[in-house]
């Protein structure tokens, strides 16, 4: 899999910024904020509003990936995927 990131403008608390991530991660990005019925801006101004000591951009990638564990529940005792999947 073989990724580029994509560059996109967000406002925080009213300042435009720039922000770096993979194209998956702002599908998921617009797909959370749909969800929570905010902005992408407003989402944003959360996430800024509770990182520490990490850049905007890995504390999105943070929140994400615990938003969607959250979604999923509990781990089950059989695997979802192969290991053998995750190296095609």
């Amino acid at each position: 899999m073989t990724t580029t990131l994509r560059s996109g403008n967000i406002v925080i608390n009213n300042r435009r910024t720039s922000v770096r991530l993979e194209p998956e991660m702002w599908e998921c990005l617009a797909d959370v904020a749909q969800r929570e019925r905010i902005t992408l801006n407003e989402l944003c101004s959360r996430i800024n509003a509770k990182r520490h000591q990490s850049s905007l951009t890995s504390a999105i990638r943070v929140f994400i990936l615990g938003y969607y564990r959250q979604l999923a529940g509990p781990v089950k005792a059989a695997p979802v995927i192969q290991t053998a999947d995750l190296n095609a």
